[in-house]
């Protein structure tokens, strides 16, 4: 059991900083429906905090490449995949548990089928990686799928219905870590997990209009 006292100060001979740099290459597939970008992003923080009297400053340094992949097929089917690895270079000028240094990676897959009968399936898909680091000895990963089955009902496809399933493997659990000067902060909290909905709306502003 311990006691911490917690008081902002002012460093008129410390500054703290924070920029990005990001770039970005994208290629249309000649005689093809596909692309693909890439991109490379930069990220540079900086912040202080002083513990028993001692100034610490704390400097992140984040490099991240974007790969995507997109196929859209006009009336049929759109296919997008995301992959981002990332390397977070966290350190501390005085206490090497505060170092945070780790692997990071995010992935997104995107699918939506155009069906007879003016239905759609569409599937949403997010993966999220923290690696193991010298402040946190655990990893952490978390998988979380969404699909929706709709139809459009009448001609000017006024009317919608839908089910949704949220989070179909259980997994969303709401989870972060932080290292800010000299703080470590890992927590967890509550959120919206699995659930399925069925929804049933009405476009009013289709309401009265004539189909050629």
């Amino acid at each position: 059991a311990g006691k911490s006292v917690y008081q902002a100060l002012n460093l008129t001979s410390r500054g703290i900083s924070n920029f990005n740099l990001k770039g970005r290459f994208t290629n249309k597939i000649k005689k093809t429906d596909h692309s693909m970008a890439l991109g490379l992003n930069y990220n540079y923080s900086n912040n202080y905090g002083f513990t028993n009297g001692v100034l610490l400053e704390t400097i992140s340094n984040i490099y991240t490449a974007v790969l995507t992949s997109t196929i859209i097929k006009a009336n049929k089917y759109t296919l997008e995949v995301s992959l981002k690895p990332s390397y977070n270079q966290s350190s501390s000028s005085k206490n090497i548990q505060l170092n945070n240094s780790g692997y990071l990676f995010n992935g997104d897959f995107y699918l939506k089928i155009k069906l007879p009968q003016n239905i759609s399936l569409t599937t949403n898909t997010s993966y999220n990686y923290q690696g193991s680091t010298n402040a946190y000895s655990q990893s952490n990963s978390i998988l979380t799928i969404n699909t929706v089955l709709e139809k459009n009902f009448f001609k000017n496809k006024s009317l919608r219905a839908a089910i949704s399933g949220n989070d179909l493997l259980n997994q969303n659990k709401g989870f972060s870590r932080s290292v800010l000067g000299n703080y470590l902060n890992e927590s967890t909290y509550d959120s919206i997990q699995r659930y399925f909905l069925l929804t049933l709306a009405w476009d009013f502003s289709k309401f009265g209009k004539s189909i050629n």
